[in-house]
């Protein structure tokens, strides 16, 4: 019998306080869907879907057991629900504590056959993606959160104010490990294409530069610095030393992160890859006070930096 490992915490402040359980699929969706009573965000129980080998973070999640989806009013509870229902796909709702008769807030579980690897979740996540839109794109602005694609994301269990639902979908499970391999090919070939454009800009603007010679404007060293920024992942690393920025994660997924942010001035949510395949930009993730977003060069300039 496949057992699903997930990790409870207790206060999502504490991620070091973790309780490590196992359950049977139906065992799992019982607990989430266990009777509490409603109480202050702040003494809400959360839970995992991913093993850690030490606190709760992206680095070091092991493994995850399922697929989560958080939906915030983009569709009803009802229209997840049939939907799911019709495609057979085995799957959990229940709605989030904020849910009612005016907000449709709830979580959809997926289980998948295998446990997930830690280092190949960015491709079930794409996978994950790819599956949503093809199974909701009927429903006009069907999304879900898809800032919460972290591997270490952590979520609040059920608690039965008087708008709770549940529901458990006796379905088939999807065969994600053969979607994640899909998408991770898909994955590699944008990679591939996105090096090589950057490689081509950044030669273009090095020949630029070079033909300008000893006259070179300020104007023309901002393009420039603009240009290498966003293209070359040394002077992304450069900047963000000079920054004072914490680089973190692996080799293919490093990121500075706790430098302020130029619109909020907090350094909690701040971050940009130093790899600029990934992502070119620089961000701050406060969601509902700033979500921030532009570019390395014009975080950099703002900042006074110079190449």
């Amino acid at each position: 019998m496949r057992l699903y490992n997930i990790t409870a915490f207790p206060n999502i402040r504490q991620p070091d306080n973790q309780i490590k359980l196992a359950y049977s699929w139906l065992n799992l969706c019982r607990f989430l869907g266990k009777q509490r009573k409603p109480v202050a965000k702040i003494r809400q129980g959360a839970w995992s879907p991913a093993s850690f080998d030490g606190k709760r973070s992206n680095k070091n999640v092991t493994s995850l057991s399922c697929l989560v989806l958080d939906i915030d009013d983009s569709i009803t509870f009802g229209q997840a629900n049939v939907t799911l229902m019709v495609t057979n796909v085995r799957s959990y709702l229940h709605t989030s504590v904020s849910h009612d008769n005016n907000n449709d807030r709830f979580r959809i579980v997926i289980p998948t056959a295998e446990k997930i690897p830690g280092d190949e979740w960015t491709y079930y996540y794409l996978a994950l993606e790819s599956w949503f839109d093809e199974t909701f794109g009927a429903f006009e602005n069907a999304t879900f959160d898809r800032s919460a694609k972290d591997a270490a994301r952590a979520y609040y269990v059920g608690y039965h104010t008087m708008h709770f639902a549940e529901d458990f979908i006796e379905g088939k499970i999807l065969d994600w490990k053969g979607r994640a391999q899909d998408a991770k090919e898909k994955y590699m070939i944008e990679m591939a294409k996105r090096r090589k454009e950057q490689e081509e800009r950044l030669a273009l603007a090095e020949k630029k530069k070079q033909n300008l010679g000893k006259h070179i404007s300020l104007s023309d060293k901002r393009k420039y610095m603009y240009e290498a920024l966003r293209n070359d992942s040394s002077e992304r690393r450069k900047f963000a030393l000079w920054l004072g920025a914490t680089i973190v994660g692996g080799e293919s997924c490093e990121r500075a992160i706790s430098w302020n942010c130029p619109r909020c001035g907090l350094d909690d949510c701040t971050y940009f890859y130093i790899d600029p395949t990934r992502s070119s930009s620089a961000y701050c993730n406060h969601k509902k006070t700033c979500n921030w977003r532009d570019s390395v060069g014009y975080l950099a300039e703002i900042n006074c930096y110079s190449l």
